[in-house]
């Protein structure tokens, strides 16, 4: 019986074409790369912007909520940027339909929407009152009672 000859890997390096060329990253891509994979943000660029940024607040799935201040109005507030992993058409979409769903409430327990569009680094963002206090998970997890 007659075999087919067995493809040797010159064969299968032939049949796929040359492979592409290595590019090597550059120092502050990769420790970009680094932060991201720790889980640690580049902070927004708000460069030309009347905010200011002062501290990293907290980070989800889709976002990450910074505190900055206000330069023109002279107060706090919490702007929520998306995350760089996140940074797709579908995603930016959600993010402004959060804000715009969330301008249209009003109600004690929802914070207010001040601002929404797109920083110079390309991030959708919006701005929103800050709320100070313990966040409702820790309080959770403290076994804190939730009553009034």
């Amino acid at each position: 019986m007659n075999r087919a000859p067995t493809p040797t890997r010159s064969d299968a390096a032939a049949a796929v074409g040359p492979a592409p060329a290595v590019r090597a990253l550059d120092d502050p891509a990769v420790e970009r790369l680094r932060r991201v994979a720790a889980g640690d943000d580049e902070p927004p660029d708000l460069t030309g912007t009347r905010y200011e940024l002062a501290e990293p607040i907290g980070r989800g799935g889709m976002g990450a909520v910074y505190r900055v201040r206000d330069r023109e109005l002279g107060r706090d507030l919490a702007l929520k940027v998306l995350v760089p992993e996140q940074s797709g058409p579908e995603a930016g979409a959600r993010l402004l339909e959060e804000a715009r769903i969330l301008a249209r409430l009003e109600h004690p327990g929802i914070v207010p929407v001040h601002d929404a569009g797109t920083l110079p680094d390309g991030r959708l963002f919006y701005t929103m009152r800050l709320v100070r206090g313990s966040r409702l998970d820790h309080l959770v997890e403290r076994g804190a009672p939730l009553e009034d």
